[in-house]
């Protein structure tokens, strides 16, 4: 694996590229800076006029395989790092899993069959899909300790692994894992007597193992799904990323929809359809359909993946969209792993076979398939890495969106398209520090996309997000906002509606400093017109406002509403409240007085907890699993 990404890892013309750098590279980058100087991110203000950082499973904050690279401060090389770590494991897994049936030589030509794959290839820029799938290799093999007499190491193995599959990041991918071992879990349930107690009891502990180490994640992460963009989706009847039949072509020639050479002329998005897995993988894989064993399990998980993967048109997709989890999932060619897996099965199987006539063809077919695979998916393709610098492709963008920064004030901030290329990574105010309106992820708080884009139409709604400066998309230029409104501030009135629908529509023509919008009833005082307050930000996720109000009051603040903020006057609790349909509001008391703001996550606390007791009970395990091996 050092020779199949040692050119990744140390030349100077290969970067990373895509959602590595625009998602992974970003928020790993911000993480460990702020671990390193002493605080937990549990909230950024630099994206989306402030997020929730913390809750972001996408970051990967707490899956012990990102923490290495996290120390080296997250570079692009560190997250190249991640990726061959990770098809290091992906391979040792899958071979281990492989030797129960088949030779050595077999076995390590099936593994390079898995872990140098067009699917891996392709999801080279989709950090956690990655990692979660190169774990699903060793899901199986605990999955067979288990069956196999040596139940308690099997379930230490699955519940630690299960674990790390939804700590990495992304959540469809450990779906599918999941779904995938219960399918072969069924698999040996037909094939052995007595295989239903143990194959029942294995799932039963990784599933609750999992979900308790998983918890510090998981919980936060739940949360702020159930309020982003992605909460409301429903792709049930969605044909996007849905398995494409002239995709299938590249299983045995890589280039034919042009994602090697270009231009790409297949479906959607070439990550999502480059398949190659070696020149001899399909009739390898058709002579190891001879082996019964293997036969079942390979089958047992490529018939249902392609069943499902298909989309709409076959219905298996909609009827697993009812299952819990599977409705908000899009893409379902993301599930190629399994037939990945099912393919290196049976093309190990295969070469068993040939191996077993000829004795030098083992060496052989692992010679052929690593330099073929090295070739053809690693130091050739552009999908799995840019043949070029990371500074040519994101340095210039970077340069220009420090000279914005030079020019937003503190406390203010900058606004601009989603997307804007022309700055570097797309999430280039985490890399700079730089406060913005504007951010890439899909789990943006749903009520502030839909304050964006009201803001659209009404721009009164810009200014009440302190925005300074404005990128105009039309010219290019970079304009000054004078009649931007500070970070905190007293409405002159406040206005009531009976919900939500009610508040967005009052969004088309409201105007921020004469009026705040309140969901339900209004609080039972009355605005001082004279009332004055000036914030300071105390760090990145607390605030402090010096405020005057000769009545108790309302103070409207640019910060979008979410569970977690605490706010304080004299050591006391004050009411928060949810303010122009997005926003963040507090009741403070009459006085000259000092209001207090900080945010922590209402699930961490929680989810640490519940973290604590997985890894108890991974000790638990341990000490089971010493014992059956000392009496057998």
């Amino acid at each position: 694996m050092l020779a199949a990404y040692a050119v990744p890892l140390t030349s100077r013309q290969a970067s990373i590229q895509w959602d590595a750098v625009d998602v992974h590279y970003s928020a790993q980058k911000y993480y460990a800076q702020r671990v390193f100087s002493g605080e937990l991110p549990q909230w950024t203000p630099y994206i989306f006029s402030g997020f929730p950082f913390l809750a972001d499973p996408q970051t990967g904050a707490w899956y012990p395989g990102n923490w290495p690279f996290l120390i080296l401060g997250a570079g692009p090389k560190a997250l190249e790092g991640e990726l061959a770590l990770h098809a290091l494991l992906a391979a040792a897994g899958a071979y281990l899993l492989l030797r129960r049936w088949v030779r050595g030589s077999a076995a390590a030509t099936g593994a390079l069959c898995f872990a140098l794959s067009g699917f891996f290839a392709g999801h080279s820029s989709h950090i956690g899909i990655f990692e979660s799938a190169t774990l699903f290799p060793w899901l199986l093999y605990a999955l067979f300790l288990a069956v196999e007499g040596r139940f308690w190491s099997g379930s230490l193995l699955g519940t630690a692994v299960g674990g790390g599959l939804l700590l990495a990041g992304h959540f469809q991918t450990a779906l599918y894992a999941f779904s995938g071992m219960a399918l072969v879990a069924v698999a040996q349930m037909t094939r052995r007597r007595n295989a239903a107690r143990p194959a029942l009891g294995f799932l039963a502990i990784t599933a609750v193992g999992a979900v308790l180490l998983s918890a510090v994640q998981t919980l936060p992460g739940f949360e702020l799904t159930a309020r982003s963009i992605r909460a409301g989706a429903n792709y049930s009847s969605s044909t996007e990323g849905s398995l494409n039949a002239g995709a299938l072509t590249t299983l045995i020639l890589p280039d034919e929809l042009g994602a090697v050479s270009g231009p790409y002329r297949g479906p959607g998005d070439v990550t999502q359809y480059y398949f190659y897995a070696g020149i001899l993988l399909v009739p390898l894989a058709l002579l190891g359909l001879r082996n019964a064993s293997i036969r079942v399990h390979g089958l047992s998980l490529i018939i249902p993946a392609l069943l499902y993967m298909a989309g709409p048109s076959l219905g298996v997709f909609r009827l697993i969209a009812w299952l819990p989890g599977f409705r908000s999932i899009r893409a379902p060619v993301h599930a190629w792993f399994l037939a990945a897996m099912a393919l290196a099965l049976l093309a190990a199987a295969g070469a068993e076979w040939l191996s077993a006539r000829w004795r030098w063809a083992g060496a052989v077919l692992f010679v052929v398939f690593a330099f073929d695979l090295c070739n053809t998916n690693l130091w050739s393709n552009p999908l799995a890495y840019a043949h070029t610098s990371f500074e040519s492709l994101y340095g210039a963008g970077l340069d220009q969106a420090r000279k914005v920064q030079a020019l937003v004030t503190p406390l203010t901030r900058f606004d601009a398209p989603d997307k804007v290329i022309a700055l570097g990574p797309l999430n280039h105010p985490l890399d700079l520090r730089l406060e913005a309106t504007y951010g890439y992820n899909p789990l943006m708080l749903s009520s502030y996309a839909e304050f964006r884009d009201a803001a659209a139409r009404n721009p009164k709604l810009r200014d009440s997000l302190s925005v300074s400066r404005i990128l105009d998309m039309s010219t290019g230029d970079l304009k000054e906002n004078r009649s931007l409104l500070p970070r905190a501030y007293f409405p002159k009135e406040l206005a009531s509606v009976p919900g939500k629908a009610a508040a967005r529509l009052a969004l088309e023509i409201l105007d921020p400093p004469r009026q705040a919008v309140l969901t339900g009833p209004l609080p039972a005082l009355t605005q001082d017109p004279r009332a004055t307050a000036t914030v300071q930000a105390k760090g990145e996720q607390t605030y402090e406002v010096s405020y005057k109000s000769a009545t108790p009051g309302v103070i409207r603040l640019g910060i979008p509403y979410f569970p977690g903020w605490r706010a304080t006057v004299d050591d006391v609790a004050c009411r928060l409240l949810q303010a122009d349909y997005a926003m963040t509001a507090v009741v403070v008391p009459a006085g000259e007085k000092q209001l207090k703001l900080s945010f922590h996550s209402t699930y961490l606390g929680l989810g640490a907890g519940l973290s604590g007791l997985g890894i108890a009970a991974l000790a638990g395990l341990a000490t089971m699993a010493w014992k059956q091996r000392e009496l057998s």
